[in-house]
């Protein structure tokens, strides 16, 4: 009877001579609930390591037992990070669908810029740390090409150029826009 099965599990266990092995177990909990696990095993303390895990609901969790989303990466010491490296002169990419349709990707290319699109791109970080919205090169023509901005927005028609700020509260207070000038000689001061 299926239902009376409270634990049941399979495991395969690669081992060399004694040392730590690693695993696969896959594992019935109730109902035909399961989960599998890819991990470590440490031979000197006889302790499972868990890598990876696939609860029942199909959510996939590295260096977590308890998988929150469809992918959860758990740092194990301080921030959990994601590498995705292309062949040689290429970036990595995140690509965003609703189903089967591209809706966005963020991308970085070989020039260190990121690059946020929808159908075309709509803003990008260069290599030198400037907001670029609706332009993919900074201007550095102002003050004869003394200085360039680190915010550019650019547009063509009056749905592209217009920047609003909006302050929405029930008060009479206006929306705030400083632009200010500081003496300090480093970020802050």
């Amino acid at each position: 009877n299926q239902a009376e099965v409270l634990d049941a599990f399979a495991a395969l266990r690669f081992n060399f001579h004694g040392d730590d092995s690693f695993y696969l177990k896959a594992r019935r909990i109730a109902n035909n609930n399961g989960e599998f696990e890819i991990g470590q095993n440490y031979s000197s303390t006889n302790t499972d390591n868990i890598a990876i895990k696939i609860d029942n609901s199909l959510n996939v969790g590295i260096g977590t037992t308890i998988p929150g989303t469809e992918l959860h990466v758990q740092g194990s010491n301080g921030y959990a990070e994601l590498r995705l490296s292309g062949n040689s002169g290429s970036g990595g990419t995140i690509e965003f669908y609703e189903s089967t349709t591209k809706v966005a990707d963020i991308f970085a290319d070989t020039s260190n810029n990121i690059v946020f699109r929808n159908t075309t791109e709509a803003l990008r970080i260069d290599s030198d740390g400037r907001l670029l919205i609706n332009t993919t090169t900074n201007r550095n023509k102002y003050f004869n090409g003394t200085y360039t901005g680190q915010l550019q927005v650019e547009g063509t028609n009056d749905a592209t150029r217009l920047t609003q700020f909006v302050h929405n509260q029930n008060t009479a207070s206006q929306p705030i826009l400083i632009l200010g000038k500081s003496r300090g000689t480093t970020v802050g001061s």
